[in-house]
């Protein structure tokens, strides 16, 4: 769709795309913590810990979310 915008008229408005669930996960974090989905923990490089489900705002179904142990 923007791709036709600017074909057609030249410009196609500034937008900023993002990742709803992983916006919502991110919100739930607290200083000095990182958490991530349990399917993006397992497929990284860090372990993780304190696996549980949330019920995220926007979302039909929880989400197993854990903590990246990091430091």
């Amino acid at each position: 769709m923007l791709v036709r915008q600017r074909r057609e008229h030249g410009f196609a408005p500034a937008v900023r795309i993002g990742v709803h669930m992983a916006a919502r996960i991110g919100s739930v974090a607290t200083a000095n913590e990182i958490v991530a989905s349990r399917e993006t923990a397992v497929a990284g490089r860090f372990g993780f810990s304190n696996l549980r489900a949330l019920e995220l705002k926007g979302l039909s179904t929880p989400v197993d979310v854990v903590t990246v142990d990091w430091a």
